[in-house]
């Protein structure tokens, strides 16, 4: 009788120890789904417009730039209020406002970067500092925060540099957070990217704040993969 008892319960205690396994498992495959590990991969990705992405691809520090815009806001039609280039040791290449040739007035754009019509009625029109645009991107490797935002300003210009590296679409990979509506890694804010690696974040959504923070967070990431020596 003994023997048939303690038979039972090796029976009973195995078949719980598999359900807790199963249990385990099922819970560790919800998290992977929800956030997945870190993958760095040797392929070129592919990206729409404006180039593509190197990820183990050994490039020089130096050869790398950084651009962000200010804008009267997300339509093809809108145009650029300031722009801002910085290089690899964080000095300021290009920096200044710019006085759009069409639009009057950008309510909903000013109230983010706080550019106001008033401060751009003596600033120099983007035609007139293309020079100095090309100038300091050509044969660079220009880092953008969201590159195919900006690009659609710049088109012409950026066709000067070596390749156009989107931060924002890496980043989206190092930080990993799943979005199972996409099928692929959640944005994330510069603004969080920055406070996510500790970087103090200034500037107001000005250009050469985005400039700054944007080179943080790519040599942030760069530290964790073989990408730049």
């Amino acid at each position: 009788m003994k023997l048939f008892t303690w038979l039972i319960i090796v029976i009973v205690a195995g078949a719980l120890s598999l359900l807790l396994q199963d249990l385990i498992n099922n819970n560790k495959t919800t998290l992977e789904k929800k956030r997945k590990p870190l993958r760095f991969s040797t392929q070129k990705r592919e990206l729409p417009v404006f180039g593509r992405v190197f990820i183990n691809d050994k490039i020089g520090t130096s050869s790398f730039v950084y651009l962000d815009t200010e804008t009267t806001g997300n339509k093809k039609n809108d145009e650029v209020v300031e722009i801002a280039i910085i290089d690899a040791s964080g000095d300021e290449l290009v920096n200044t406002l710019i006085r759009p040739k069409h639009r009057k007035r950008w309510v909903d754009a000013e109230a983010i970067h706080g550019i106001s019509p008033e401060q751009v009625v003596n600033a120099p029109m983007l035609e007139t500092i293309m020079p100095d645009i090309i100038a300091a991107i050509k044969d660079k490797n220009v880092v953008i925060y969201n590159a195919k935002f900006d690009s659609r300003y710049l088109k012409d210009a950026l066709e000067y540099a070596a390749e156009v590296h989107c931060c924002m679409l890496r980043y989206a990979e190092f930080y990993g957070e799943w979005n199972d509506l996409t099928n692929d890694y959640r944005y994330q804010k510069l603004i969080n990217a920055s406070r996510h690696i500790g970087y103090c974040y200034e500037g107001n959504h000005r250009a050469l704040a985005d400039c700054r923070a944007t080179r943080a967070v790519w040599m942030h990431m760069n530290r964790f993969n073989s990408y730049i020596t």
